[in-house]
C-alpha cells in the first residue's frame, strides 16, 4: 500500500529547477528531472499469487458477486483486486490492489483504490485510483489519481494526477498534475503543471508551470511559467516568465520574461525583459530592457540596451549599440547610427560629426 501513497510526496520529488539568467549572455534553461510512473504503481505481487474464489449468484460470470471474481459482469463487491480480467457494472473493492495488468473494468468503480490495467466509467477512490493502463471517463481520487499510459475526460484529486503519457480533458488537483507527455485541456492545480511534452489550453499552476515542450494557450501561473520550446497566447507568470525558444501573445512576469530567441506581443515586466533575439511590439517595463534587435513601441523606466531598433523608445536610458531607425525619448540616448531623432539631457549619436555628435535636448543623424 505504501507505494501507492509516493504519490502524496510527489512534489517533493518532482522538483523544479528553474535557472532563468537576466544576462543576454547566458541562456534561460528549464530541468524537469526524470520520472517513471510505473515506480509509483508497480506492485510486489504477480498472478501466481492470485485466486479467483468468489461467491457469486445467480451465474459464474453475471449477477451479484462477493470475492475476487476474475470475469464478471453485474454487481461486484471484492476485498483486493489480484489477477482480474474483465469486470462490467458496479465494482466495489474494500482495501488496495494486489496485481491488476492485463484488466479492464468498465462502469461505476468505488472503493479505497481502485485499480484495472484500463479503468472507464466512474473511477471513484476514498484514496486513489490507479491504472496500469488507461484510465478513462469521470475520475476522482481523494489523495491521487495515477494511470501508466493516458488519463481522459474530467479528473479530480486532492493531491496529485500523474500520468506516464497524456492527460486530456478537465484536470484538477490540490497540489500537482504530472504528464511525461502532453497536458492537454483546462488544466489547474494548486501547486504545479508538468509536462514532458506540450501544454495546451487553460491552465493555472498556483506555484510553477512547466513544460519540456509548447506551452500554449491561457496560462497563469503564480510565480514561474517555464518552457524548453515555445510560450505562446495570453501568458501570465507572477514572477517570471522563462523560455528557450519563443514568448508570443500578451506577455506578463512581474519580475522577468526571459526568451533565448524573440519576445513578440504586449510585453509587461517591472524587472527584465531579456531576449537573445528579437523583442518585438508593445513594451511596458521597470528596469531593464535588452536584446539583440527590437522594434516597435517600448516604454521603459531603467535602461533600454539594444543592437538595433526600430520604432519609438521612451527609456531613463536608451543605448543602441548598431543603428537606430525611429524616435528615441530618455535622459540619455546614445546610437551607433541614427535615422531619426533623440530627445533628452543628452543625446549622443557616434556616427555624426564632431560638433554633432554629443548634444543636449535634440539629436537627429547625419
Amino acid at each position: 500500500m505504501s507505494k501507492y501513497f509516493l504519490s502524496i510526496i510527489i512534489f517533493f520529488t518532482l522538483i523544479l529547477i528553474v535557472n532563468a539568467q537576466t544576462d543576454s549572455s547566458k541562456t534561460a534553461s528549464a530541468h524537469i528531472p526524470e520520472f517513471e510512473v510505473s515506480d509509483v504503481i508497480d506492485s510486489d505481487y504477480d498472478l501466481g499469487d492470485c485466486s479467483n474464489s468468489a461467491l457469486n449468484l445467480p451465474a459464474s460470470d453475471w449477477g451479484l458477486s462477493f470475492g475476487n471474481s476474475k470475469d464478471f459482469t453485474g454487481i461486484r463487491i471484492n476485498a483486493s483486486e489480484c489477477g482480474i480480467g474483465n469486470i462490467n457494472g458496479i465494482n466495489i473493492t474494500l482495501w488496495s490492489p494486489k496485481y491488476f495488468d492485463n484488466s479492464n473494468v468498465n462502469g461505476f468503480s468505488f472503493g479505497v483504490a481502485p485499480a484495472a490495467g484500463n479503468l472507464t466509467g466512474f473511477q471513484f477512490g476514498l484514496v486513489a485510483a490507479i491504472a496500469s493502463n488507461n484510465m478513462t471517463g469521470l475520475n476522482y481520487g481523494s489523495l491521487a489519481l495515477i494511470s501508466d499510459e493516458n488519463m481522459s475526460g474530467i479528473s479530480i484529486s486532492g493531491l496529485a494526477l500523474i500520468s506516464g503519457r497524456d492527460i486530456t480533458g478537465l484536470n484538477f488537483s490540490g497540489l500537482a498534475t504530472v504528464a511525461e507527455g502532453n497536458l492537454t485541456g483546462i488544466s489547474l492545480s494548486g501547486l504545479a503543471l508538468i509536462a514532458n511534452k506540450n501544454l495546451t489550453g487553460i491552465n493555472i499552476g498556483g506555484l510553477a508551470m512547466v513544460s519540456k515542450g509548447n506551452l500554449t494557450g491561457i496560462n497563469f501561473s503564480g510565480i514561474a511559467m517555464v518552457s524548453e520550446e515555445n510560450i505562446t497566447g495570453i501568458n501570465i507568470g507572477g514572477i517570471a516568465l522563462v523560455s528557450n525558444g519563443n514568448i508570443t501573445g500578451y506577455n506578463f512576469g512581474l519580475g522577468a520574461l526571459v526568451s533565448d530567441e524573440n519576445i513578440v506581443g504586449l510585453n509587461t515586466s517591472l524587472g527584465g525583459i531579456i531576449s537573445k533575439g528579437t523583442i518585438g511590439g508593445i513594451t511596458f517595463n521597470g528596469y531593464k530592457t535588452e536584446t539583440e534587435n527590437m522594434w516597435g513601441v517600448n516604454t521603459t523606466i531603467g535602461i533600454t540596451k539594444a543592437n538595433n531598433f526600430t520604432g519609438l523608445s521612451v527609456s531613463g536610458l536608451n543605448r543602441f549599440t548598431g543603428a537606430q531607425a525611429g524616435i528615441s525619448i530618455g535622459l540619455v540616448n546614445i546610437a551607433e547610427s541614427l535615422s531619426g531623432i533623440q530627445l533628452g539631457l543628452l543625446n549622443i549619436v557616434k556616427s555624426n560629426p564632431a560638433p554633432f555628435r554629443i548634444l543636449p535636448f535634440i539629436n537627429i543623424g547625419m
